[in-house]
This record gives C-alpha cells, sequence and structure tokens, in this order.
C-alpha cells in the first residue's frame, strides 16, 4: 500500500522541513526548480560521466561570467565535492535541503527526470489568482491525501498526508488542519485546501527572494 502512495504519481511540489539550526522552517520544493537546476547540472557535465568536476563547474561560470543559478554556487560546491572531486546531483540536492527525509531526495531525483516538467517558475497569474500550476499541484495533493475519495479531507486525511511527506509531525499538521477549518465541519474540501497551499507556496517564494 505504501508502494502505491509514493509509486507512479511525481507531485509538483513538495514541502521539506528545515533543519533544527534553520528554526525547522517549511519550504515548499517545487519540481520546476528542481528541474531547473537538473538542466543547469546536465549543461555543466559536458563529458556527460553524471557528475561535475571543478573544471567543468569553473568553466561553466566562465562563459556565464560568473552568473549560475543562485542555488549552485562555488561555495555549495566545495560543500558537496567528494574525495573524486566529483559532485553528484542527488549530492548536491542533500546540502541544498539538509532537513529532507531519503524518501525526499528520492521524489526530487524523480522531479529531475520527468519530462513533464519545464524549467519555468510557477507564479501567480496577474490578476491576483492562482495560476494554473498551482491549482493543478494542489489538486493532486489534495486527491492523493483524499483516501476515501468523498471530495473532502477529513483531519485524519490532512493528517497523515503532510505527516507522512516528512515536513510536518502529526501534531503540527493537525494545526494546520484547525486553523484552515475555518466553519468548523472538520472537513476540508477541494477550494479550502487550494487557498491553504497556495498562501503555503507564496509565503515559500517570499521567504526564498529576501535570502
Amino acid at each position: 500500500e505504501e508502494e502505491e502512495e509514493e509509486g507512479e504519481v511525481i507531485p509538483d511540489a513538495i514541502w521539506v522541513r528545515g533543519t533544527k539550526a534553520q528554526g525547522h522552517r517549511t519550504d515548499m520544493v517545487r519540481a520546476s526548480n528542481i528541474k531547473k537546476l537538473h538542466d543547469l547540472f546536465l549543461e555543466m557535465d559536458t563529458d556527460r560521466n553524471g557528475s561535475v568536476d571543478y573544471k567543468e563547474f569553473q568553466a561553466h561560470m566562465d562563459e556565464k561570467d560568473g552568473s549560475a543559478l543562485q542555488e549552485f554556487t562555488r561555495e555549495i560546491f566545495d560543500m558537496v565535492v567528494n574525495e573524486d572531486g566529483q559532485v553528484k546531483f542527488d549530492h548536491l540536492l542533500k546540502v541544498l535541503h539538509p532537513g529532507a527525509s531519503r524518501e525526499q531526495i528520492s521524489t526530487m531525483m524523480q522531479m529531475a527526470n520527468d519530462t513533464k516538467h519545464g524549467s519555468g517558475r510557477s507564479t501567480r497569474s496577474g490578476d491576483g489568482h492562482p495560476s494554473a500550476k498551482q491549482v493543478e499541484a494542489a489538486t493532486k495533493l489534495f486527491n492523493l491525501y483524499d483516501a476515501n475519495q468523498d471530495g473532502f479531507l477529513c483531519e485524519k486525511e490532512f493528517a497523515k498526508g503532510l505527516s507522512h511527506s516528512g515536513v510536518y509531525k502529526n501534531a503540527d499538521a493537525l494545526k494546520e488542519f484547525q486553523r484552515i477549518d475555518t466553519d468548523e465541519q472538520s472537513r476540508v474540501d477541494l477550494r479550502g485546501f487550494t487557498r491553504w497551499y497556495v498562501n503555503m507556496d507564496d509565503k515559500g517564494r517570499e521567504r526564498r527572494n529576501r535570502q
């Protein structure tokens, strides 16, 4: 049963809990951003051996006049590089997301290799409403969490879905549910869940922009 839940559907985003040093801050990791980072990694990997060495990294930096994705700086390279002078993509993810579980790193690797995700950013549409990608991502998660497929998430389904991701402890997930269950009906519909999801997404993006 667990294999079915983890299995074939690659999410558009996951929540990754930060380390204790980061105050356990929760960040949303989007498939589009992982794909963009992976595309950069593949561009650097000119000999196509599945890793990036210092010469490849420096050559790319020189070609781009020192500009690259903020996530893959020289400082990060030095943190990730192994004894053979190579950087592997999964090791890069572990350094960038030290609070991620093994399962979450595996999901990120699936995101990186999933051809359906582009490298563009997902933001709200110009009129302030959730973007199509945000709605799609929220709907996929909602359907995944909705175990009995009745069109609502009860407290147990919501908490199980969030705690299974490794981001929230069960008690924290229950608090989140109580926060969005504004009519105290002990259930949340897709509209309410999407509103909560988009709010989390926007907050995560604002935090990243301030860094």
